[in-house]
């Protein structure tokens, strides 16, 4: 069973291997946007990488009460939406 966890707390989905192979490095975090829309209170980000990865972001006015959007999907592409932001 393989577990992977990146620098960032990325956690990819646990499979199981018949044989070894090579992690390799994190992955690369590519073309970041943040669209915010204030008169909405809403904002889009959104970020590619270089390989299949599940994306995440912690988001909040505190660092030890931060909030978490995200999905355990694998892709290249990532974008969340966040509403009712101040």
């Amino acid at each position: 069973m393989v577990h992977y966890t990146d620098y960032y707390e990325n956690v990819a989905a646990d499979y199981t291997l018949s044989e070894a192979v090579d992690i390799g490095v994190a992955p690369t975090i590519e073309n970041f946007v943040v669209h915010a829309y204030s008169a909405e209170n809403r904002a889009t980000i959104s970020w590619e990488t270089n390989e299949n990865t599940m994306g995440r972001i912690l988001f909040g006015t505190e660092s030890n009460t931060l909030s978490e959007i995200g999905t355990t999907s694998l892709a290249t592409t990532h974008s969340f939406e966040k509403d009712g932001l101040d």
